[in-house]
């Protein structure tokens, strides 16, 4: 005799709970707890929790929305007639600890519109390392990344192949390019364990037609997307545990599509289009990148997803081991807009001389940060700061090491500077657009606007001697 299940009778685990919460969430990021219970009522109708439970789960989780704030930007929105602002939105991974790297600092979830960010734990002194880390996927900027088509870096940790011993390096013998080269077998391994089949043109042809896209138009966003793919598909046909950590990490970063970064407000809108006199040339620019976006799709679907020949298909079969996707990881990955969503979660989060880290992916903007984060482990890189501390021995340059410009006191914010701080305040909030920081109102950038129209009687206006290259950040292009 089987047994049956009452409904609404188990108390699930606040690890379940959590889970399932935020799998909701990234379904309906806008929706109140009231309503958000109810959704997990449907889908989990034998679980028993109340409104107080899921409520204060959401909060640990970082995932409650600030019903004041968004009620306030609505109401102004309305008023005005504009389109509320949007920005990048995070959620917590409850999987990632900071204890991991330090002891110094912990994770804390601030409020909807800041997200989460660190925290020190205890007192940290000026010149002190806080921590150092390996990128969970390296993602360099298309400079470094160059370097490695052309078979000077290696395709994975980006170091010199000059710096390396001839005999060390390493060549897969799938890829069709002579140049795709390790600096030893234990990079070449580590490529393999992690991202690489999905991305050799020997193991998978199918990725051949999208590499050429952004190879030709130098689009280092959806390239590190490429890479990610490649690691999360790795993830589920090996082991389950991997599987889980990565997509819980990747679904939590701070993200929004590549369409609210092109729109946002403040940022094309106000610096790039209205540059042009010409309307038509405006919506000729919007058309022709929106067919971009679209190829770079179809291609990164056909790579991972759907090849188009029947050799494509059974070689990527053969790779994921016959292991089907679940329909909600692929309507995650494979939809157009999740795909526009996923390449702006690694644009936001891309350091652009390594890639994509844990703990790094936490640290949030200042004008005036306390720490640096360096890549000061390489020979032959620039100069580090003079009090800056010295290692030897790092096994790749994308290792960044975490360091105290300043003392920091229990309980305050760790904060690095996203963009060059010797920078003036013109070009600092122009380079901020990207990250989704519109108009930095902190108090160096005000003191520094008000210095400006001391001395000229009125505050900068845009120029446009920089504007192609607002416009290839505007687009994820080349970086």
């Amino acid at each position: 005799m089987s047994a049956t299940l009452s409904i609404g009778t188990i108390s699930p685990s606040e690890e379940d709970l959590t889970t399932q919460l935020k799998l909701l969430r990234d379904s309906h990021p806008t929706t109140g707890v009231a309503k958000l219970l109810a959704l997990l009522k449907d889908e989990k109708p034998e679980w028993t929790v109340s409104e107080k439970r899921a409520k204060k789960v959401l909060q640990q989780a970082g995932l409650m929305i600030s019903a004041t704030l968004e009620g306030k930007k609505s109401a102004k929105a309305g008023a005005t007639g504009a389109k509320p602002r949007k920005y990048p939105v995070s959620s917590m991974d409850s999987k990632v600890d900071a204890k991991k790297w330090t002891e110094k600092v912990s994770i804390r979830h601030f409020d909807a519109v800041k997200g989460k960010g660190l925290v020190a734990t205890e007192h940290i002194e000026e010149g002190e390392t806080i921590w150092k880390e390996d990128p969970w996927i390296m993602t360099a900027n298309w400079s470094v990344y160059s370097g490695s088509v052309s078979g000077n870096v290696c395709m994975h940790c980006s170091c010199p192949l000059s710096l390396r011993n001839a005999g060390a390096i390493f060549t897969c013998t799938g890829c069709t390019s002579p140049t795709n080269q390790y600096c030893n077998r234990l990079c070449y391994s580590r490529a393999q364990a992690s991202y690489h089949p999905f991305l050799c043109e020997g193991q998978n042809p199918a990725c051949i037609p999208l590499l050429k896209l952004l190879r030709r138009h130098e689009w280092a966003s959806p390239h590190a997307l490429a890479r990610v793919t490649g690691r999360l598909l790795t993830a589920w046909r090996n082991r389950e545990s991997d599987w889980e950590g990565d997509w819980a990490f990747f679904t939590a970063l701070a993200g929004w599509t590549m369409d609210d970064k092109y729109h946002s407000e403040g940022y094309v809108s106000s610096s790039i289009l209205c540059a042009y006199s010409n309307s038509a040339h405006r919506e000729e620019i919007t058309s022709d990148m929106k067919n971009l976006w679209k190829k770079a799709f179809e291609h990164y679907v056909e790579a991972f997803h759907q090849p188009p020949t029947a050799e494509g298909r059974n070689k990527l079969q053969h790779l994921m081991k016959r292991k089907s996707l679940p329909a909600e990881i692929v309507s995650k990955l494979f939809t157009y807009d999740a795909f526009m969503l996923n390449v702006g979660r690694v644009d936001v989060n891309r350091e652009s001389h390594g890639g994509v880290y844990q703990l790094h992916s936490h640290v949030n903007h200042s004008c005036t940060p306390n720490v640096s984060v360096l890549h000061i482990d390489v020979p032959g890189t620039q100069g580090r700061p003079p009090n800056a501390p010295s290692f030897t021995g790092t096994p790749n340059p994308s290792r960044l090491t975490i360091w105290a410009k300043r003392p920091i006191t229990p309980g305050e914010e760790l904060t690095a500077s996203y963009v060059s701080p010797l920078l003036g305040v013109k070009e600092r909030r122009r380079e901020l657009r990207q990250w989704g920081i519109e108009n930095c109102q902190c108090e160096r950038c005000m003191k520094e606007e008000k210095e400006i129209v001391n001395e000229t009687g009125d505050a900068q206006k845009p120029e446009l001697e920089d504007l192609e290259g607002e416009l290839r950040r505007s687009f994820g292009l080349g970086f």
